[in-house]
């Protein structure tokens, strides 16, 4: 009877155990990221969509703006957000932070002194921002970012694509820290926004961004690949000359991002985004990233 009742209890114990330590397993192996199995089976503009809802899911907009005086602030600031939120920074005027504050309504305000640091220039401030960038998602750099998501089972839907010359650049780094996106730099001159893309010009742009986008790690020419969306946050021109028709004018968002598998499938390019592309204040961008924030 002794023996009966002690193998009842280790058999239980046995159990309990197990139990624990499938609890355990399965927080360690969660990937709260990770778009479902059957989401596979849906068209690629819905994954591009179910992606993004999981990412607003997981990483709240916190009802707080923050108020910096100077790009270096902004840049440490954008350090600060986290997986467990973000909230808008803005560089702070006269004109455009009243006009975001009253569209947002933050229930809380912080303005944060200067930092009173000088951004260093080429090659270090490029490593500044991607640090910046990756700071967000509890990274320290492009490859533990990249590690990272792995962990998290996120897959970047898109590739932000700036230049460390271009006024919009920190506005660049928060789109890829704020929608878990890699960014990348395309620097040289593809003219102004009212210009036109001679035919050189124009393959030298699809060359340069193709690389860019490359450079990623992630696959991008299929539809339904990880990156379906590119955002540009530079100047650049809007229009260049279609190849067959030299008097023709095309859009640039129509021309870059196209494969030949896109083409096949017909699917066309990856969606194209400018931000900053015109000289647009990124307050007016922030609004519009916002506006439709759900009440917290």
């Amino acid at each position: 009877m002794k023996k009966q009742l002690k193998f009842k209890f280790l058999t239980i114990a046995l159990i309990v155990s197990l139990a624990i330590i499938g609890v355990g397993c399965d927080r360690l192996f969660k990937k709260p990221f990770q778009l479902p199995a059957s989401a596979k089976q849906e068209p690629w503009p819905i994954q591009t969509g179910l992606r993004a809802a999981i990412l607003r899911d997981n990483i709240p907009t916190v009802n707080r703006l923050v108020l910096v005086p100077d790009e270096a602030t902004f840049l440490a600031a954008i350090q600060k957000w986290n997986l467990k939120g973000n909230w808008p920074i803005l560089i702070e005027d006269k004109k455009y932070t009243p006009m975001f504050v009253q569209r947002f309504q933050p229930e809380e305000i912080v303005r944060l002194p200067s930092i009173k640091q000088q951004l260093p220039k080429n090659q270090k401030l490029q490593q500044l921002m991607l640090n910046a960038s990756a700071a967000a998602w509890k990274a320290t750099d492009t490859q533990t970012l990249k590690a990272q998501w792995k962990q998290l089972g996120w897959e970047p839907p898109g590739v932000v694509i700036t230049s460390e010359n271009d006024a919009a650049r920190s506005a660049a780094v928060a789109l890829a820290a704020a929608h878990g996106q890699p960014l990348v730099f395309l620097e040289g001159n593809f003219g102004k926004p009212n210009d036109t893309l001679n035919n050189t010009q124009w393959k030298n742009l699809q060359l340069a961004v193709t690389k860019a986008v490359e450079s990623t790690g992630y696959f991008y020419s299929q539809l339904a690949d990880p990156l379906d969306t590119i955002t540009i946050v530079r100047q650049l021109a809007v229009k260049y000359q279609s190849p067959e028709k030299p008097d023709e004018q095309l859009a640039v968002t129509d021309g870059l991002g196209t494969t030949p598998q896109r083409r096949t499938l017909g699917g066309g390019r990856l969606d194209l985004r400018f931000r900053g592309a015109i000289d647009l204040s990124s307050h007016v961008r922030l609004i519009s990233r916002y506006r439709n924030r759900p009440a917290l």
